[in-house]
Formats: C-alpha cells, sequence, structure tokens
C-alpha cells in the first residue's frame, strides 16, 4: 500500500472519503483525488482531447445505489466472478468484495484503477 500511496502522491493528490450506503448503512473510506487535483484533471482533459475526461474522481448516487443493490442480494453473489466496468473510485466492487464476490475491475483511467 505504501508503494502505491507513494505513486499516487507523485500523479494527484488524494484524501480520504467516507461513503455511507443509504440503504446498507455501510460506510467505506476511500481515496478521491482533492478538488484542486479534480480541478487539474478537468482542465488537462478540457486542453487535450487526448485525455480522458476524470468523471470517475467523484462518487456517483448511481454507483452508491447499485453498492446497496449488491448488498442486499450478496447471496447471489457469495462466490460468483464479477467485472465492474466503469469502476471509477470503486464503491461498488468494494461492496461486491464485501458480499463475498470474486471481483475484477475495469475503467478507461489508470487513476481510478490506482485508487
Amino acid at each position: 500500500m505504501e508503494l502505491l500511496d507513494a505513486w499516487l502522491a507523485g500523479e494527484v493528490d488524494v484524501r480520504q472519503a467516507v461513503v455511507t450506503l443509504p440503504q446498507a448503512r455501510r460506510t467505506y473510506r476511500i481515496s478521491v483525488p482533492t478538488d484542486a487535483a479534480r480541478e487539474r484533471l478537468f482542465a488537462a482533459a478540457k486542453a487535450d482531447p487526448t485525455i480522458v475526461a476524470p468523471h470517475w474522481s467523484r462518487v456517483w448516487a448511481s454507483g452508491m445505489a447499485l453498492a446497496d443493490v449488491v448488498l442486499a442480494r450478496r447471496a447471489e453473489l457469495r462466490g460468483r466472478t464479477v467485472l465492474e466496468l466503469g469502476s471509477g473510485l470503486g464503491v461498488t466492487a468494494t461492496a461486491a468484495l464485501e458480499a463475498g464476490a470474486h471481483v475484477h475491475t475495469m475503467d478507461c483511467s489508470p487513476l481510478a484503477l490506482a485508487l
């Protein structure tokens, strides 16, 4: 984890955020880019069309809702392999891991996957 933190520090400033799922009332602590880092990432994407806009850099309500569904249906996921496309900050993937699934995440941003 220390190596990952060191790499991330060179790429983007991050802070710890607390995410609480509304239905499951489960709380996760996740790494998210700081507001200043997010602004820099969006500015870079606006200036260079080859850079993907960092929409992954925030927690989306839809991801939290899906994470709630995952935890509500944990018996169906336990022991299964799941793939989350567009995993962003990984809230849904974290819930799937907690539910006992084997999780693979995919995102167009290497930074999102590193977080």
